[in-house]
């Protein structure tokens, strides 16, 4: 089985190679040996702390600090938007029999892969759990959508069909390849699994295990008591 795990980066050097360690164990744990894509400006310093064999994808991607920014009003939504589907292009052309979509900033639990591997064959799109805050568990990286189309989220320990996942998202082939980003005005997340749904792909998530989402620098070595590392 090939697995191709990446996302975009903008100046995480201080957190890639954890990133990649995390990652490394927990594909070595699940029995499978992992290939990596990253976009970004080819001179991020990003690119002078990733020790594996990888694809770079140049992107016009101003340098900036790390800092989440995202009013709807900057024009962030859509420039993520952009950039996931330039990734999604060239994840096309590599042409792995799952893509992992996981984000730079989150480190990945020892079972994180394995748990979303064994749910391959109930789900097209499946995604693992992590927070999307310092504190508290309200917010976490899936969400059911209300009548007027706003996010619910909580917590959960289950495995579920939901209507949205964020942050960690395995995919099959098929959805690589025929589901792109679009604009929502809840982020480019939501927007592409609104257009798996349209298109009858099944959305699942699995909260057996929690990533660490580190949100700020000042953060990585603390443990989170939410993921228990």
């Amino acid at each position: 089985m090939k697995l191709l795990i990446g996302c975009p980066v903008s100046n995480r050097a201080w957190i890639l190679p954890k990133y990649l360690d995390h990652l490394i164990h927990s594909s070595d744990k699940a029995g499978v040996e992992p290939a990596f894509v990253f976009l970004g400006n080819e001179n991020d310093p990003s690119r002078d702390v990733i020790d594996v064999e990888h694809t770079w994808i140049s992107y016009d991607e101003p340098l900036r600090e790390d800092q989440r920014d995202w009013s709807r009003i900057n024009g962030r939504f859509d420039h993520m938007v952009l950039i996931r589907n330039a990734l999604l292009d060239s994840v096309v052309n590599i042409d792995p029999d799952f893509f992992l979509s996981f984000d730079s900033d989150i480190l990945a639990h020892e079972d994180q892969v394995s748990v979303l591997l064994e749910k391959t064959d109930r789900f097209d799109l499946i995604g693992g759990k992590t927070f999307m805050t310092e504190r508290g568990k309200h917010h976490n990286s899936y969400a059911m959508f209300t009548k007027d189309m706003r996010l619910r989220r909580g917590d959960s320990k289950g495995v579920h069909k939901v209507d949205v996942v964020m942050a960690i998202k395995l995919m099959n082939k098929d959805v690589y390849t025929n589901v792109r980003y679009v604009y929502n005005k809840n982020g480019e997340d939501p927007g592409f699994c609104i257009e798996a749904a349209a298109k009858r792909y099944t959305i699942g998530y699995t909260g057996e295990v929690a990533s660490k989402h580190v949100m700020r620098q000042q953060l990585l070595e603390k443990v989170d008591p939410r993921c228990g590392f």
